[in-house]
């Protein structure tokens, strides 16, 4: 290859560089005498400076942001337009077009839109000479150079945030009616009427991932904690608070929502499988057996119940056996009535939708109780009947029966087990009659009955 011919130009500007170079090395070599004190670099000097600057900027620029599905690289752009910041990428994150950004954030300082932001996502930023470095979480954590006590009350002000936040959430109702809107709008509608900040985590935001699908869904008077719980369970998510934001989020669990105890054994169990040619039928019965779980086909799988299936696991779940299985052969489960239900993806979806609504209706119900009205409830007679059967089975019919929320406070054992069999008496008796064999007692508070141990 034939050097490159460099222009007259290009040689003045070298020569200027060189003259920088060499005045900065005499400055140098002069701050490093005997009397000079500590030693400071240039670059040193020029990271200081520029970083105090824009973290200032950073932290008292207010934007808000809206974004649908937006690809990194757009959200840098966006930063460097609008807010007029430098920022990269990171070698450390693969690829620019990974992780897709779905937010709705009120007016907030950009440093804490970009924490949130890029959290939900598991990165970060750092910033290095005045520019802006979005990075994975680990390297971000480990690249930050603020005081330790700026960065203690950080996190303090986000537990704070979030404390405000889930205590607003629960006591704010809204009433609204979602008739076909798709997941986006009605997240926009929580954003704009509970002034909630909301963001789709990576379980969520990836293009196969996040649900496309119009929903339906009615809250009238329901806290604005529970009625987006029920909206998001149409959908299979869920949400947490962290940061003072609303994190929606996919952890496979969420269809286990009105049973803890199938969850707990499809969960928490083990189990080794190794055989194949078995119908999808036997294979069922088999893992009812073996996990102890009440498992059925629905009747809509009609002949797919005699297809082959191939199942092998070591130290596995029943949970993510019956996930494999399933999205093998397009069907999906969900857990109601104390069994867990597989039907085709399209009917498991509209049967767990229904079982959505019925228990908002519910909940509905239950938060409109007065003291006056669970007395009355708990008048209705009533039969019951059970075997070895854990309290939270037996609390569960209760709340069912009657219509009420139950809730636990302090140190109440649901997994203990107890028979019982009663006929023909008022509900409040039954109910009595159950808690005083465990030691328990009951009272009525904002709405519910609610379980504690006696003193």
């Amino acid at each position: 290859m034939f050097p490159r011919r460099v222009g007259p130009v290009a040689l003045i500007a070298v020569g200027l560089m060189l003259a920088f170079f060499a005045a900065s090395c005499a400055h140098q070599a002069q701050s490093t005498g005997p009397d000079s004190g500590e030693v400071i670099t240039g670059s040193e000097t020029v990271r200081d400076g520029e970083t105090v600057e824009l973290e200032k900027r950073l932290g008292g620029t207010v934007m808000e942001l809206i974004l649908d599905s937006a690809p990194l690289e757009n959200v840098m752009e966006m930063l460097r337009e609008s807010a007029r910041i430098n920022v990269v990428a990171s070698p450390s994150i693969k690829s620019l077009g990974g992780p897709l950004f779905t937010v709705w954030l009120s007016k907030l300082p950009i440093d804490r839109m970009l924490r949130r932001m890029l959290g939900a996502q598991g990165l970060g930023y750092y910033v290095d000479s005045g520019v802006v470095v979005v990075a994975t979480k680990a390297e971000a954590d480990s690249m930050d150079t603020r005081a330790q006590d700026i960065l203690v009350a950080e996190q303090a002000a986000g537990e704070a945030n979030s404390r405000s936040v889930t205590t607003r959430m629960a006591s704010t109702p809204i009433d609204h009616a979602f008739g076909g809107v798709s997941l986006w709008e009605a997240l926009q509608t929580f954003h704009s009427r509970g002034t909630l900040d909301i963001v789709l985590d990576a379980s969520a935001t990836t293009r196969k991932d996040f649900p496309v699908q119009k929903v339906a869904f009615e809250s009238l008077g329901l806290p604005l904690d529970k009625a987006l719980r029920y909206l998001l369970l149409t959908c299979g998510l869920s949400f947490r608070v962290s940061d003072g934001v609303v994190v929606v989020h996919r952890d496979g669990g969420e269809r286990y929502a009105f049973d803890d105890g199938i969850r707990e054994r499809a969960t928490n169990s083990r189990m080794e499988l190794d055989f194949d040619g078995a119908t999808l039928h036997e294979a069922v019965m088999f893992l009812s057996q073996f996990s102890g779980m009440t498992i059925v086909l629905d009747p809509a799988i009609g002949k797919a119940a005699g297809i082959a299936v191939e199942l092998k696991a070591e130290n596995s779940s029943p949970h993510s056996v019956l996930t494999s299985l399933t999205a093998e052969h397009d069907l999906d489960f969900y857990a109601y009535s104390g069994a867990l239900i597989i039907a085709p993806k399209a009917v498991a979806a509209a049967r767990w939708n229904s079982i959505v609504q019925e228990q908002a209706r519910l909940e509905a119900g239950k938060a409109a109780a007065t003291p006056q009205q669970i007395e009355a409830k708990l008048a209705t007679r009533v039969d019951m009947d059970f075997t070895d059967a854990r309290l939270s089975d037996v609390l569960g019919f209760f709340e069912e029966f009657l219509k009420l929320e139950f809730k636990a406070e302090g140190e109440v054992d649901q997994t203990e087990v107890l028979t019982i069999s009663l006929r023909d008496l008022p509900a409040g008796n039954c109910l009595c009659l159950v808690l005083s064999l465990k030691g328990l007692d009951w009272k009525i508070e904002n709405g519910a009955i609610v379980v504690f141990r006696k003193q």
